[in-house]
């Protein structure tokens, strides 16, 4: 069976009540696992997989979060304002994956489900040493109810068990 995390994004964004407690859940995980914790200059990423759902995700951000930069970085947007001089950028793993540092980056949050061994080293590897000896996070979304994610999951967590600092299940409900 193939999965097209695209379709998953365009359900969400189909369904005004979904879209909004998606995004919200984002925006509770950007609070917890960045805001509420950052330094001066620490960064947060959210990848998608979708340009509109990055456009659309970062515009809603932008509101929740008025005080911080919030930017979409997909093809065509400029790299230093859009991607460098944001707090907080929304973009996908095609666009920022790989050969792309976000400078400071504490958060890095991957809310598309990926397969490729490649990918995940990419998006895992954007998250960097902090200059400030804080420990960036890396988050990523699951979604239990969706046999392929649940693969996906399994299979990350495998490739990466020797190379992540510790690991943490969290569940929907504990963070909203």
């Amino acid at each position: 069976t193939r999965y097209s995390h695209h379709v998953f994004e365009r359900s969400i964004m189909a369904n005004a009540k979904m879209r909004e407690n998606y995004y919200r859940m984002i925006s509770r995980l950007l609070k917890v696992d960045y805001i509420d914790i950052k330094d001066p200059g620490e960064t947060a990423i959210i990848f998608c997989a979708s340009i509109k759902m990055c456009t659309q995700l970062s515009e809603y951000l932008s509101k929740q979060y008025p005080d911080l930069k919030v930017k979409r970085y997909v093809e065509g947007d400029d790299y230093e304002e859009n991607f460098i001089d944001s707090d907080v950028v929304v973009t996908t793993v095609g666009k920022s994956g790989a050969a792309v540092d976000k400078p400071g980056l504490r958060t890095n949050i991957r809310a598309v489900a990926i397969r490729s061994t490649t990918s995940i080293y990419q998006v895992f590897g954007r998250t960097r040493e902090l200059k400030s000896g804080n420990t960036p996070r890396f988050i990523y979304l699951v979604c239990t109810d969706i046999p392929k994610q649940v693969d996906y999951h399994n299979h990350m967590i495998k490739i990466l068990q020797d190379t992540a600092l510790d690991y943490r299940h969290r569940m929907h409900d504990e963070i909203i």
